[in-house]
């Protein structure tokens, strides 16, 4: 510690239950002399019966001057959350702390924290009360991840750049694109739930903002499905999805890419005559997918539609190919588009 006294401190701890917790304590004490010097604080662990900090940690108010992220990650569902809240509150006078991560299952849980300087915000596990209760006080948030979270109307985010939602249920993904008007969003991703093209159609239309990236994974959708849903954002540059595995797919022999397919490959081509010719991602200059192995024709479809692009404004395509197997040259050949000055890289397992 003496040897890097100018050095900046990220902080974690886990495990705070009974056989851990006199440690955390020790280690906290051990650092309260650097806390200047702390850039991030890390608490993880399970249920504790009595819920304590230090007592000098309260001594720590307006001192931690250069702490920026702060994570807690904990179930706790006693009344001693109460007491635990309280010592946080130092965290309230913190003037650059600017990133927060809770996964707080417990109602007690209603920390000072300066919410209105707060600029990335993760919830987890959060009730519908708590989400509705930080998310008010957030005026400057530009980042937002929400997973498992719990439906109902929320305040709108204004200021609000970056979205991403992951495991929502159908009426949840409906009750969230509902609530909320984002005129400032440009970059979303949505993995692992359901994805109602209609409500998000409606949110996108109502929020009227400009969505330049979007990353999709995991979601049970149709070619036809997305198609559409490019339709609605012609000002994305990048765009990124994983299909999602199905096993009955492959029990009744059917292909187990359900979006990436040779109709979809062939509608992303562009015109070399006209750059604005397809409906379909016009503006893309960097593309992700992470798909099954491509029939002869999806290949040829997938070469056409970079040989399209390749004067146009595309610059980076990444392909991941699960279980590819013994097609691997397959795709090796994609690595010409190199030469026209598209970054390629392939990822093939």
């Amino acid at each position: 510690m003496e040897r890097s006294k100018t050095a900046p401190l990220d902080l974690e701890f886990f495990e705070f239950d009974e056989g851990t917790f006199e440690r955390v304590e020790d280690g906290l004490l051990c650092l309260m002399d650097h806390s200047n010097r702390w850039r991030s604080l890390k608490l993880r662990g399970y249920d504790h019966p009595h819920i304590t900090l230090p007592p000098a940690f309260r001594q720590l108010r307006g001192h931690l001057s250069n702490l920026q992220h702060f994570l807690l990650h904990y179930s706790w569902r006693n009344a001693d959350m109460v007491s635990f809240t309280s010592d946080l509150d130092i965290l309230s006078e913190c003037p650059l702390l600017t990133s927060i991560e809770l996964k707080i299952q417990n109602p007690l849980f209603n920390p000072h924290f300066p919410w209105s300087q707060i600029q990335s915000l993760k919830l987890a596990h959060c009730g519908l009360s708590q989400v509705r209760r930080t998310l008010a006080s957030c005026n400057n948030l530009k980042r937002l991840e929400l997973s498992y979270f719990l439906s109902g109307p929320i305040t709108t985010l204004d200021q609000l750049r970056c979205l991403s939602v992951e495991r929502l249920l159908d009426d949840e993904f409906f009750h969230f694109f509902q609530s909320y008007n984002l005129p400032s969003l440009s970059h979303l991703k949505i993995r692992d739930g359901c994805l109602d093209l209609h409500f998000l159609e409606t949110f996108l239309n109502c929020s009227s903002c400009s969505i330049t990236s979007l990353n999709l994974g995991l979601l049970r959708l149709s070619d036809v499905d997305l198609l559409h849903l490019l339709t609605l954002v012609p000002n994305l540059t990048t765009f990124s999805y994983e299909e999602y595995s199905e096993p009955m797919l492959r029990s009744e022999g059917r292909p187990m890419n359900q979006v990436v397919t040779t109709t979809f490959l062939q509608q992303l081509v562009l015109d070399s005559g006209d750059e604005h010719s397809t409906r379909f991602l016009p503006q893309l200059e960097d593309l992700t997918l992470t798909i099954y192995p491509l029939e002869n024709s999806g290949r040829q479809a997938l070469q056409h539609m970079l040989a399209s692009r390749s004067t146009g404004q595309l610059r980076k395509f990444t392909l991941a190919v699960r279980e590819v197997e013994k097609q691997v040259s397959d795709y090796e050949s994609l690595q010409c588009f190199r030469d026209v000055g598209i970054q390629i890289h392939l990822w093939l397992t």
